[in-house]
C-alpha cells in the first residue's frame, strides 16, 4: 500500500529532472536563435519553454500531493498500531481485573499495612535498644562505615594496603638454642622509603 506512492514519488522525481533539463536546453537554443537573429524560431522556442516550466509547475504539485499521501498513510499506519496496542491492553486489563476482585486488592493493602506495622515495630524495638547504649549505636554505625569502604574497594578493584614505614625498619632475630633474643639490627637502606 505504501510501495505504490513511493513509486509515483520517483517517477514524479524523474520527470521532473528531465523536463528542467529540457527547459534549460530551450534557453540555450533561444540565445543561439536570438544571436542568428532568427526571432521566429527563438519565439517558438519561448513558448515551449513556457509550456515545460508550466508543466513542470504542475509536476511540482502532483509531487507534493503525492508525499502528502505519503504522510497520511504513515499517519494511518501508526493510528491503527496505536489502537491495536489499545486493543490488546484492554484485553489485558480484563483479565486482571476477572483474576484479581476487589476483595483480593483490599486484602492485599491491608497485609501491606501489617507488614509496614510489623516492621516499624521491629524498627522501634531496635532503635529503643540502641538508645540505651550510646556506644553500641556509634560501634554499628562504625560497623556499617566499615562494610561502605569494603562494598566500595571491590568495586573499584583497588586494594587498602597499610601504610609504609617511615623509619628505620627494626628486625629481631631469635636463635632457637638460646633463650634470649638476640641483639636488634636495622635494616638495609633498600627498606627504607625513598
Amino acid at each position: 500500500m505504501l510501495l505504490l506512492p513511493q513509486v509515483q514519488k520517483r517517477k514524479l522525481e524523474a520527470e521532473r529532472q528531465r523536463v528542467k533539463h529540457v527547459i534549460d536546453k530551450e534557453e540555450v537554443a533561444i540565445r543561439a536563435l536570438l544571436v542568428q537573429n532568427r526571432k521566429r524560431d527563438a519565439l517558438l522556442c519561448l513558448k515551449k519553454k513556457k509550456w515545460q516550466e508550466n508543466m513542470m509547475t504542475k509536476l511540482d504539485e502532483s509531487l507534493l500531493d503525492v508525499e502528502k499521501a505519503l504522510v497520511d498513510l504513515q499517519n494511518t499506519r501508526q493510528n491503527i498500531t496505536m489502537v491495536k496496542v489499545m486493543r490488546e491492553s484492554n484485553a489485558v486489563l480484563r483479565r486482571m481485573q476477572s483474576e484479581i476482585s476487589a476483595d483480593d486488592v483490599a486484602r492485599m493493602i491491608e497485609e501491606t499495612a501489617e507488614h509496614q506495622a510489623w516492621l516499624h515495630e521491629v524498627d522501634s524495638i531496635f532503635a529503643s535498644s540502641l538508645e540505651m547504649d550510646p556506644n553500641a549505636h556509634r560501634a554499628i554505625e562504625d560497623e556499617l562505615a566499615a562494610i561502605e569502604r569494603g562494598l566500595n574497594l571491590e568495586s573499584s578493584g583497588e586494594i587498602e594496603l597499610p601504610d609504609v614505614p617511615t623509619g628505620p625498619v627494626v628486625v629481631k632475630k631469635k636463635r632457637i638454642d638460646e633463650e634470649e633474643p638476640a641483639a636488634e639490627t636495622e635494616t638495609s637502606p633498600a627498606m627504607l622509603p625513598a
